[in-house]
């Protein structure tokens, strides 16, 4: 899962191969629903708010205390996916090492906006 994942050629591909369990009921009782109403795009970064507020409900649960930090790196998440996904880019290497930096960044860094901003 792991080298699948971090060795994806984009960022939208990464999450094809990130907890495909997760991702199933996510597509199915999420994506779905919300992609036959407010289109797929739109429905596809929900998706990604969505799973981020279920970890926060999740880990609050488990510690005790309202959490609200997964929710901002989520959305930050799927609005990198979904440019991804739309523009349709690849990275220019097909090395392993290079798509896992790529992908590695990307999550580092939305992490890093979505602590600024939240």
């Amino acid at each position: 899962m792991l080298r699948r994942a971090f060795g994806a050629q984009s960022f939208d591909g990464f999450w094809v191969y990130w907890n495909p369990i997760w991702s199933y009921y996510l597509a199915r009782f999420v994506f779905r629903p919300c992609a036959e109403k407010v289109g797929e795009k739109l429905g596809y970064w929900f998706t990604f708010i969505v799973s981020g507020a279920l970890h926060d409900v999740i880990v609050g649960l488990v510690v005790g205390e309202a959490i609200f930090t997964f929710t901002p790196f989520f959305a930050v998440l799927g609005a990198a996916a979904l440019g991804f996904k739309v523009t349709g880019y690849r990275y220019p290497s097909q090395h392993f090492l290079i798509a896992s930096l790529f992908n590695g960044s990307i999550i580092v860094f939305s992490f890093y906006l979505s602590s600024v901003f939240s």
